[in-house]
């Protein structure tokens, strides 16, 4: 199982952090994230773009996607509040619409769990975004559970039976990203590949809590998974960066002077020879 440094401290907001790799395809290296936004209270293109990648498996999108995220990506929308985002720039064509064999091969695999799942098919490549089951119903109880492993590890076993059989048909490799609900040891010591597959989930101090990672078929891959907080704090540190640098020749300062963002009050420090002209 491959795996990546990660932090593991809690923290108010969501409850999952963004896992991402890179995809190598020949001589060009794509970015794919998946991400449950269940939590989010950031505008979510600031949120996207602050992921920067080429393909989100998105879980819980609970908000509209604003306008801008539309036209820069292709979106296809899945039931549960799943979506998988395919940059228009870097996939200029549109995925391929669904055709009768995809549906068969859904129709016979998934059974009752059509709708935790939402597939793209690229020129290149499959794509999954997956929402594990969390509950079920118990045939003894009015309520539900949360935890009933064998359920868990039979759907998984039959997403992977549906991955192969994608990758089979149209020849092509098959990624799953997703919050699988289902913890990637117990995953894996249960799994029952029909062919070449590699779990990419990232290194957590207690692994058997990872939930969010990527299956994957013919391919290996190494995962990285990004605190959230870190994530937005790195993106708008970069963009109040880029804020002062454009406004820098309206101030006035002496080398070396730090500035104060006026939006998240940090400082930034002009570097010297951006400041030589200005006096």
């Amino acid at each position: 199982m491959a795996d990546a440094a990660t932090s593991s401290s809690k923290k108010k907001g969501p409850d999952h952090d963004p896992v991402h790799f890179d995809y190598i395809q020949g001589e060009k290296t794509y970015k794919i994230t998946t991400f449950n936004f269940g939590g989010v209270e950031d505008d979510y293109k600031e949120v996207i773009d602050a992921l920067k990648s080429d393909i989100v498996c998105c879980q819980e999108i609970n908000k509209t996607l604003p306008k801008e995220i539309e036209e820069n990506y292709h979106c296809k929308s899945g039931q549960q509040k799943l979506k998988v985002l395919v940059k228009k720039k870097t996939f200029p064509d549109d995925p391929k619409e669904e055709d009768e064999e995809e549906r068969e091969i859904r129709n016979k695999k998934m059974k009752d769990l059509e709708d935790h799942q939402c597939t793209v098919r690229l020129n290149t490549l499959i794509i999954i975004s997956w929402h594990g089951k969390q509950k079920y119903n118990t045939k003894n109880a009015k309520t539900q559970v949360k935890d009933v492993p064998d359920e868990k590890r039979k759907h998984f076993n039959d997403l992977q039976s549906y991955a192969h059989a994608l990758s089979i048909h149209y020849k092509l490799p098959v990624i799953i990203g997703g919050d699988f609900n289902l913890k990637d040891d117990d995953a894996a010591e249960h799994s029952n590949p029909e062919g070449p597959a590699e779990f990419v989930s990232p290194t957590k101090i207690q692994r058997s809590r990872n939930i969010d990672y990527f299956y994957t078929v013919f391919q290996q891959f190494e995962a990285v998974s990004t605190p959230y907080d870190k994530l937005m704090k790195d993106a708008h540190a970069s963009s109040s960066s880029e804020s002062v640098t454009s406004e820098i020749e309206n101030l006035t300062l002496d080398d070396g002077r730090e500035v104060e963002c006026p939006k998240c009050k940090e400082k930034f420090n002009i570097p010297q020879e951006s400041t030589q002209d200005i006096d």
